[in-house]
């Protein structure tokens, strides 16, 4: 072959390749956009389904509206402020697209407790921890990123816990707060009593200690937290999981445990009085 022959040769197969590996490119943008126009059908039909069925688990649209009806059924709302602050709350959060779960705990909702002095929110978030203005007084939030939730649960955390067996969903992205309840409520570990002894201790050394300074309002609020833990270590010991504060005076005689029982709900209806 002579040079030019040999020039002609390598320029058409050039061409040819050049035109091959185009037309392969071509191949895998086309594959790769209608994979992606199939996705979007497909996330399309389901978000078009969710809005039309309003039983729909995955429907976060509904859920709120489900959940906001359910705050203006609670009767034990310890304010007219706390429940007009949590009721914007919720509907404000729900719209960031890193929250997971709002779930709503504690004495405010349990049909055994005859009042409530707080409200109890948890919230359960990805990547950065939501910023929100400072709650009310009687508005506690307590927020965990949900890679931790697991581990957390599995190590008996008591607020985790609690809110498992206790709490009521008020917005949850993909049904995740549905499922975890559904894998772990028959098999929480109880709360550590060692952990509720020791805080006990704690609060007991800052009751002593305040009341030496003479704060009498702080001081009774640290007794309060003594009898409470020492009721949680109590029961925990017997196999039960600890309740609501409120409810913990019942619980407590159910294992006859009267006289922790009486001092408990004594000092709580003395709270209850100043508050009202």
């Amino acid at each position: 072959m002579g040079s030019f022959g040999a020039f002609n040769f390598l320029f058409f197969y050039h061409e040819k390749n050049h035109i091959y590996q185009n037309n392969l490119s071509e191949i895998i943008l086309n594959t790769e956009v209608a994979k992606s126009l199939s996705y979007a059908k497909q996330h399309l039909k389901r978000v078009l389904a969710a809005w039309d069925d309003p039983t729909d688990m995955t429907n976060n649209r509904q859920k709120n509206i489900d959940s906001l009806h359910f705050l203006k059924t609670i009767d034990k709302w310890p304010s007219t402020h706390a429940k007009e602050w949590v009721e914007n709350f919720v509907q404000r959060l729900c719209r960031q697209p890193d929250i997971w779960a709002i779930v709503i705990f504690g004495s405010v909702i349990r049909p055994n407790a005859k009042y409530s002095l707080d409200v109890d929110l948890l919230i359960i978030y990805e990547n950065d921890r939501p910023g929100f203005a400072n709650p009310p007084l009687d508005v506690d939030i307590r927020s965990y990123c949900r890679e931790d939730i697991e581990s957390l649960i599995q190590e008996g955390h008591e607020i985790l816990g609690w809110t498992i067996r206790f709490g009521k969903v008020l917005y949850e992205k993909d049904t995740y707060w549905t499922i975890l309840c559904d894998k772990w409520k028959d098999h929480l570990p109880l709360p550590s009593a060692r952990i509720a002894d020791k805080r006990a201790e704690r609060a007991k050394q800052l009751f002593e200690d305040i009341k030496v300074i003479g704060d009498e309002d702080a001081a009774e609020e640290k007794f309060i937290a003594m009898l409470t833990q020492m009721a949680r270590a109590c029961l925990i010991r017997s196999g039960i999981y600890p309740a609501s504060r409120p409810e913990l005076p019942e619980q407590l005689k159910s294992v006859g445990k009267y006289s922790l029982a009486s001092q408990l709900e004594e000092v709580l209806q003395k709270r209850r009085e100043l508050k009202v």
